[in-house]
């Protein structure tokens, strides 16, 4: 079942490369993908791995955008919303829309016929169904983002979900929190505190207190009784998507070997279950040090002290003496290794 989903969804991603154009190795991603099917089924890990990605109007029209709704803040935001503006701008506005949306629409409809499902936020939000791996699900998010329907350039929300993983246990809460300090920007954190003008909560916030979303089997593909949704990210470029899936990937691994370490005596997830209390205690380092507490922050709208921490901390990353850009040292190692040890096993 696993290789006959692996080879029918890469048949997916192939038809969305010769739609869009672009150019892909297919058969080398199809060996990929059902050597980690096969990896998954002998050791329930890689966890499999999908995403969304949300395209906003303004990130496909930015003059437009500029024209009506003025200069950008720090956190995105705009000067003026739509409701705000004359009623002969919304009219204007409105049809201008129209418009473009004869044209632009159809391309993105097309994505969901070669298989990329359409969610509901956004513009246009890519809803891409899992992989079994990282690098299938990067080079379909690389097509949509090479060929323009995703621009680059731009902080798109990017929710990952790893499959037959639960958030139960805190496990997930660290792996997120690791994603956050390598690749999310402090502004986007300190965005969540903020609200917004009908003064609830924004963005990722508005599910899961810790930007995490346990997922029920009733939303999920391949039989899995549960997932974890990872809405904190982002994404801007192509090797930005390839790097970000990858490191979800490795250390929801890392975590899910620990988790099994005392059933599976298997030599890949003993090495990997290894590097779990390494990356833990790192973690949990970072945060006490950095006067976090190890439980749950709660919502970054009710409970914003301990989020403008965190975007504090993650805001120093780019100075080689603070916490935060040691810890990243020290998390680029243990996703390196851990991909190393996958990528023996599969090679074999």
């Amino acid at each position: 079942m696993a290789s006959e989903y692996a080879n029918a969804r890469l048949e997916s991603i192939e038809m969305l490369a010769l739609q869009r154009g672009q150019s892909i190795d297919i058969a080398e991603l199809t060996e990929i993908e059902n050597r980690t099917a096969n990896l998954n089924n002998a050791h329930g890990m890689p966890p499999t791995i999908g995403c969304e990605v949300e395209v906003k109007w303004s990130s496909l029209h930015p003059a437009l955008a500029h024209k009506y709704f003025g200069e950008q803040d720090e956190y995105g935001r705009f000067e003026h919303r739509f409701m705000e503006l004359p009623a002969d701008k919304r009219k204007e506005l409105s049809q201008l829309y129209r418009r473009i949306d004869t044209t632009a629409l159809p391309a993105y409809e097309k994505t969901v016929s070669a298989g990329v499902p359409k969610g509901n936020d956004a513009y246009w939000e890519f809803a891409n169904s899992p992989t079994y791996s990282w690098q299938a699900l990067a080079a379909e998010v690389g097509i949509l983002m090479d060929s323009g329907l995703i621009p680059t350039g731009h902080e798109h929300s990017l929710h990952i979900t790893l499959g037959d993983v639960d958030p139960i246990g805190g496990g997930m809460a660290l792996v997120l929190s690791g994603l956050e300090l390598v690749h999310v920007s402090s502004s986007r954190i300190t965005a969540s505190t903020l609200g917004n003008r009908i003064g609830i909560d924004s963005g990722w916030a508005r599910k899961g207190d810790d930007g995490i979303r346990r997922r029920p089997a009733s939303e999920i593909a391949l039989g899995h009784e549960v997932a974890t949704e990872l809405r904190t990210l982002t994404v801007s470029s192509t090797k930005n998507a390839a790097i970000i899936l990858s490191d979800a990937q490795a250390l929801t691994t890392v975590l899910q070997a620990f988790r099994k370490r005392r059933s599976d005596d298997s030599p890949i997830v003993q090495e990997l279950a290894g590097l779990w209390p390494e990356y833990r205690d790192l973690l949990n380092d970072l945060w006490s040090r950095s006067e976090l507490p190890a439980e749950g922050w709660g919502k970054p709208y009710l409970q914003p002290n301990n989020w403008n921490k965190w975007s504090a901390v993650i805001g120093s990353r780019n100075d080689e003496g603070s916490l935060a850009y040691q810890a990243i040292e020290q998390i680029d190692n243990i996703t390196a290794t851990a991909r190393f040890v996958v990528a023996s096993c599969l090679a074999v």
